[in-house]
């Protein structure tokens, strides 16, 4: 959710844009990757204005009375939220309170860019501006197209999230979507939030649902083989644990019943009535150990095929994937 949302932000939202050039500077190597997401979502959606970046530690303070753009509060709950420092990285005692993608300020900055409703931006590419040399690209300066972004969500056996961009480019014939190795470079050229993007159009719904529906499908056929294997895996367990269980009762039967034929043999070869007593009470506890052992083996065959039919069932309802997909992002865009 965190690299949709920074997707979405980093590229699309010009409330935040700006803001997102100077905290980047800001954001030093040694923090790690997640770090640095969060920081730049907490500090751009909450509007924090007194942060500094440290020694791999990000610190920003937090005050209740700030709003987040215009007039408006803050979205998080002011109970929940004690105004001062805080802190994203590696600990430090004068740090504050550590903040994590669990805390209300996280989940407050995650949720305020959840709510944003979905407008059309226009960015500009600046691929000679920024010294780039991708020679893929080159055919398209001085184009333009469409850019958008898709959560994908799947749930089966699991649930997982995919975000899925589509790059489509218009030219004298139509429109063209771009395949995946050059929607991945977009991403890496400078761009520049555009205020007029009357300069290009969308292109029409079926084109970018037809290139999301073959994406989706590619998606769903890789995760059902991985869910089919988890099916075929979890059954196996069950099946390897019914035969060690029963093994070892059939084992324990055998034992007793050869026992019973030792004793049986042993009362033939008795020389006197005391002897061959003993040996029939002997065997007659023998034989109530076997019928035990007897019935505990039918009642476990029984119990583990039915824990194994309930389980079977359980992972069959969950092998069909529901699938969601989710615009959470679209621009026009043109590449100079």
């Amino acid at each position: 959710m965190l690299e949709t949302r920074k997707k979405l932000l980093e590229h699309f939202d010009d409330e935040v844009r700006a803001r997102f050039r100077v905290i980047g500077k800001r954001m030093k190597e040694d923090l790690s990757t997640l770090d640095t997401m969060l920081a730049r979502l907490v500090i751009s959606a909450l509007n924090i204005k007194n942060y500094e970046v440290s020694g791999g530690v990000c610190r920003m303070f937090i005050g209740q009375n700030e709003p987040t753009g215009g007039d408006k509060p803050r979205p998080y709950e002011m109970k929940k939220i004690h105004p001062g420092w805080y802190y994203i990285g590696r600990y430090i005692e004068t740090g504050g309170e550590r903040l994590h993608v669990g805390h209300h300020a996280a989940k407050s900055a995650i949720e305020h860019v959840k709510k944003k409703s979905l407008e059309l931006q226009a960015v500009r590419f600046c691929y000679t501006k920024g010294g780039h040399r991708i020679t893929q690209l080159e055919p398209y300066l001085g184009k333009t197209g469409a850019w958008f972004a898709f959560r994908l969500s799947f749930e089966g056996l699991d649930t997982e999230e995919h975000l899925v961009h589509i790059v489509c480019v218009k030219d004298r014939n139509g429109w063209t979507v771009l395949d995946k190795e050059l929607t991945q470079r977009f991403p890496t050229i400078t761009a520049e939030y555009m205020e007029n993007g009357g300069f290009a159009s969308l292109p029409p719904e079926g084109i970018v649902e037809q290139a999301l529906s073959e994406i989706q499908q590619a998606l769903e056929e890789k995760i059902g083989v991985r869910n089919e294997e988890y099916y075929e895996s979890e059954l196996d367990k069950l099946d390897l644990y019914s035969d060690e269980v029963l093994m070892e009762l059939s084992d324990e039967l055998r034992k007793r019943e050869a026992e019973v034929v030792d004793l049986k043999k042993r009362k033939l070869r008795a020389q006197n009535f005391e002897e061959k007593s003993k040996a029939r009470k002997e065997i007659l506890n023998l034989e109530k150990e076997c019928s035990n052992i007897t019935e505990k083996l039918a009642e476990e065959k029984r119990r583990l095929f039915e824990e194994k039919e309930k389980e079977a069932k359980r992972l069959e309802k969950k092998l069909g994937l529901k699938v969601q997909s989710t615009c959470i992002a679209k621009a026009v865009w043109e590449m100079a």
